[in-house]
């Protein structure tokens, strides 16, 4: 399980009450903490994380439906065991009105199944794994790039710092590609970023893609 923090420097400290940063590096053990607790205790992560899940034929329901054994909450590609992707059209991820997913069944309208050449075979989820209780809002488009990123870089400009937090996680996706990354500090009109977060890795990215924030679960 990828560590997660589920709450920000910032919040904590606005709800305590204080600007003062003696006690930063205190406060971010005790979240630290708190979080690993709160996952390990419940068996579930509060952020998402990107990764890739394996499953054998022991974890299928029947020929169409493989039962999962953690939260999913969006598949970036599904890989049939005989090799070759299915296409998002050819299956849906249920419980349909609920945002944690965990069992994925091929339609009628694909015509397909799940195909084990032998038991080796394995379905292949690359993904976002996670319990949030609405994931079509969790990331909010809040801001954009304002020039090139590298791959290497650190600093990342943004037209208005003030509506990101120091712990929060941002994201940028474009054509397929995706990198989370976790603000550690701010200057004038710049985030200071931990780069390749959440299960990602850290690439290039142009002037003006879409920076998104995380929101975490309302409940």
């Amino acid at each position: 399980m990828i560590r997660v923090r589920f709450t920000t420097l910032t919040s904590v400290k606005a709800e305590i009450g204080t600007d003062k940063s003696t006690d930063d590096t205190d406060f971010t053990k005790y979240i630290d903490s708190a979080s690993d607790l709160i996952a390990h205790s419940l068996n579930r992560n509060f952020v998402p994380t990107y990764d890739t899940w394996r499953y054998r034929r022991e974890a299928m329901v029947n020929a169409v439906t493989l039962e999962l054994d953690r939260d999913l909450l969006d598949i970036t590609t599904l890989y049939q065991p005989s090799g070759g992707t299915i296409a998002a059209t050819d299956y849906q991820l249920l419980p349909l009105n609920e945002s944690a997913k965990y069992r994925i069944e091929l339609t009628q309208e694909g015509g397909q199944i799940f195909n084990f050449p032998s038991r080796s075979g394995t379905v292949t989820i690359v993904g976002w794994w996670g319990y949030h209780d609405d994931y079509a809002r969790a990331w909010s488009a809040t801001d954009s790039l304002q020039g090139t990123l590298a791959a290497s870089g650190t600093v990342m400009k943004v037209a208005d710092v003030s509506v990101f937090q120091i712990g929060d996680y941002t994201r940028i996706s474009n054509s397929g590609t995706v990198e989370a990354m976790r603000i550690t500090g701010a200057t004038a009109g710049s985030l200071v970023v931990q780069r390749g977060e959440l299960g990602t890795t850290a690439v290039t990215w142009g002037s003006l893609v879409t920076v998104d924030r995380y929101q975490h679960v309302r409940q």
